[in-house]
């Protein structure tokens, strides 16, 4: 068994966490670009992380078409702003299937979509079917790389909503 780190995990939650939280305002000029160049910016991280690091991680491959999704999940003026980032290759706990970027004036927080480790473990162990589908943890890391977990959705479409339920319960939005 390979013990390296998948380059997907790295990505997420090295380079672009810091992206997105040590250089706020470079993060949102790159938005601002729009999708073609903020994707080139992304794989030229991706490629570069790689070819800096040989040998050192797991999980490389990048596909050609579409390597990210990209755009904002919210309608324009609506504050706070979330711009949401489909990842390519999430295919092993706990990389990431979705990352939701909350962009507040000065600031942003950082939430993944993680695949759990549940279902890969009970299909390890032989469970029927049913209760070996993917499930996802939703969680938030800060700049410190502290992290947050926000329970399980059974799909991914339970993301966006539950981070909107995260922001109108915490009192310092």
């Amino acid at each position: 068994m390979d013990n390296k780190p998948s380059l997907h995990y790295y990505f997420i939650y090295k380079s672009l966490r810091s992206l997105v939280l040590a250089d706020y305002d470079l993060f949102k000029k790159m938005v601002n670009y729009g999708p073609e160049i903020f994707t080139d910016r992304l794989v030229k991280v991706w490629k570069d992380i790689e070819k800096d690091n040989p040998n050192t991680f797991t999980h490389t491959e990048l596909p050609e078409k579409k390597p990210f999704g990209l755009g904002f999940v919210t309608e324009q003026g609506e504050n706070p702003q979330i711009f949401y980032i489909e990842p390519p290759l999430a295919t092993i706990a706990p990389e990431a299937v979705g990352v939701a970027i909350v962009m507040f004036e000065n600031y942003a927080r950082f939430f993944t979509l993680e695949f759990s480790i549940s279902h890969i473990e009970m299909q390890k162990k032989g469970a029927p079917p049913e209760y070996c589908q993917p499930s996802f943890v939703v969680g938030e890391t800060n700049l410190e790389g502290k992290h947050f977990n926000y329970g399980n959705v059974k799909n991914s479409s339970e993301f966006i909503p539950l981070i909107r339920k995260i922001l109108n319960d915490d009192p310092n939005n």
